[in-house]
């Protein structure tokens, strides 16, 4: 078995379905990750991403990105109206 197979079944990836391996490779990670999909939705969010992006006082109920809209995020630009189509 090639040394980077090994590697990879050491961590768990590959192990599951590709969502679960990329559940797995977002955890490995320490910088914060953000998928969207074309209309902005957030799809996933790793734990370092909750922390940083997320209130001090949200991370005390149950912290979630997933399902809100990445625009949400970050402050527009000058003349960019967040309701407009993504």
């Amino acid at each position: 078995m090639p040394q980077h197979e090994e590697m990879m079944r050491a961590q768990g990836v590959g192990e599951q379905g590709a969502s679960g391996t990329l559940s797995a490779l977002l955890a490995l990670t320490g910088d914060a990750v953000v998928c969207f999909d074309d209309t902005g939705i957030i799809r996933l969010a790793n734990d370092e991403a909750i922390r940083l992006l997320l209130p001090v006082d949200a991370l005390h109920t149950t912290p979630s990105l997933v399902g809100a809209d990445v625009r949400l995020l970050f402050p527009p630009a000058m003349g960019v109206v967040p309701d407009a189509p993504f």
